[in-house]
């Protein structure tokens, strides 16, 4: 009977140890499925942050390409300005242009009429016999 009695207090100590075991084991299922849960949340999150930064980056890439784009075109218009500016007189050769215009310009030049000159001819002629005379 004592063996009976303590084999009946080693079963209810196994029993009440597989319990307590049991409880331990449904306790570390259920914090493994809260982290399979939080650990499913974060990867999506991830996933959708990747795609975000990933669109994000195609639209700097495509932002890249059309200023690389514009930057071309902005070169080849200032070679062709450039070109175009080489091709164009010096502020040297325009003044000197505008010397020589100004220099045969009837508006600015004075020009006499031969009766002018003869007139002017006949004074001085005048001026010196007046000038011998009274010598």
């Amino acid at each position: 009977m004592a063996k009976q009695q303590r084999s009946s207090s080693d079963l209810s100590r196994i029993q009440l140890s597989m319990n307590d075991l049991l409880n331990r084991i449904r306790v570390l299922e259920q914090l493994t499925e809260k982290m399979d849960i939080l650990i499913s949340s974060l990867e999506k999150e991830v996933r959708d942050t990747e795609k975000r930064l990933l669109n994000r980056i195609n639209e700097i890439d495509e932002s890249i390409e059309k200023m690389d784009s514009r930057l071309r075109q902005v070169e080849v218009s200032l070679d062709k300005l450039k070109s175009e500016v080489d091709k164009k007189a010096s502020k040297m050769e325009v003044k000197e242009l505008s010397s020589l215009l100004e220099l045969f310009s009837p508006i600015k030049s004075v020009f006499v009429t031969k009766e002018q000159v003869k007139m002017i001819v006949e004074e001085i002629l005048e001026k010196k016999k007046k000038v011998e005379t009274n010598i």
